[in-house]
């Protein structure tokens, strides 16, 4: 099925669609005529003419004065009404009278277009659900609309500047390393006119990514954040040459809360393999010179606002650097690993304490890792 738009209907009662508030006229042209209370008058300036009850006076002192009363017409002007409908339903309820035949006339039923499920292979080789639509022409149905939503880079935008950025995602490697075609989108709150240049290299790094492990994600920063984390069981292929940590982490939220998290406050993301743990703070959180002192680095410099406060995993104008770590020291190969987590402020979990301050907005952690192995 193409699918087939739905219309609303108007009621119909006597095969006449609408009525006319003075319960008389039977057709909208002659509901629609105006006339004046007078029952005289014939056009809307002369009804409107304040006049003397006693047809003689012309001023409103005289006419008061013989204890007459000055007045003007009203013109009105009936009301036609079509009510729409949906089923006769709505209709039936438009008239008491039995004999009456009510029908709903030109309601066309909203048919659906016609959707198949699919399948589709994202860029980690991981098969997700999604559908196909049923093609304009009724022939067939379109390709299988594959989502787009796997992150390879994070930049947040400058304070009315432009800005040049440059980041190191080898360790994604493994969703492109088929080759052949892939879709690219660039997702902004703004408008943008942007340049996006992907540089491959070889570097001699012994190996190149093959497998990129999704780990844990972020979500509100509260006494709940650590709850929703499982540990994890890898197994690492006996011929890894290397395996990272890799993890793209921005708190977000102010105000809100005392300790203005997770965009000025410090806090620090626990990641464990096999009981070694690893750890990324943001000790330039909320410090006034936080992301001046990180121009050399990528910032944006001599933006407007607030973008010399340092951030919690952030500034405005740069990209977000992954957290690299080479773990294969932590790792045995040929079995499975033990992945934990835990987000932290000042070493417990975040307990946020209302600031009261009608501003702002609640902490959240923006977080994709993986575990990355190269072979």
């Amino acid at each position: 099925e193409v699918g087939v738009s739905g219309q609303l209907g108007s009621c119909s009662i006597n095969e006449q669609i609408g009525s006319c508030s003075d319960g008389v006229s039977i057709d909208q042209a002659s509901c629609e005529v105006g006339s004046c209370s007078d029952d005289g008058s014939v056009d809307q300036t002369e009804c409107e003419t304040e006049s003397c009850s006693d047809s003689t006076y012309v001023d409103q002192a005289t006419c008061d004065d013989a204890g007459e009363t000055w007045e003007a017409g009203v013109w009105s002007v009936e009301v036609w009404t079509v009510t729409s409908c949906s089923s006769v339903d709505t209709c039936q309820e438009l008239t008491t009278d039995p004999e009456d035949v009510v029908s709903c006339d030109g309601y066309v039923e909203e048919i659906p277009v016609e959707t198949l499920e699919c399948d589709c292979e994202d860029p980690l080789g991981e098969t997700v659900g999604a559908l196909q639509t049923c093609n304009e022409a009724g022939t067939g149905f379109d390709d299988c609309n594959c989502p787009c939503n796997t992150e390879i880079g994070r930049w947040i935008t400058s304070y009315a500047r432009g800005g040049h950025w440059l980041m190191d995602a080898s360790p994604l490697l493994s969703m492109v390393k088929d080759g052949g075609d892939r879709t690219i989108r660039f997702q902004s709150s703004y408008g943008y006119g942007n340049t996006l240049n992907f540089h491959f290299s070889n570097q001699e790094k012994g190996g190149s990514a093959t497998q990129a492990v999704p780990l844990f994600n972020g979500g509100s920063f509260n006494q709940d954040y650590n709850s929703q984390y499982e540990p994890l069981e890898i197994e690492i292929p006996s011929d890894a040459t290397r395996v990272e940590l890799y993890a793209v982490i921005s708190g977000h939220g102010w105000g809100a809360d005392v300790e203005n998290c997770a965009e000025f406050c410090n806090h620090t993301h626990h990641f464990s393999v096999n009981g070694t743990e690893y750890v990324k703070d943001h000790p330039e959180a909320g410090d006034s010179r936080g992301c001046i002192d990180q121009i050399s680095l990528g910032t944006t410099p001599n933006q407007y606002g607030t973008w010399p406060f340092g951030r919690g995993g952030w500034c405005p104008g740069m990209q977000v650097d992954p957290w690299i770590v080479d773990v294969t020291d932590s790792v045995q190969k040929g079995q499975v690993n033990t992945i934990t987590y835990q987000g932290l402020f000042n070493g417990i979990d975040y307990v946020p304490q209302a600031s009261n301050s009608g501003q702002g907005f609640g902490a959240n952690i923006n977080m994709k890792s993986y575990l990355v192995i190269s072979q």
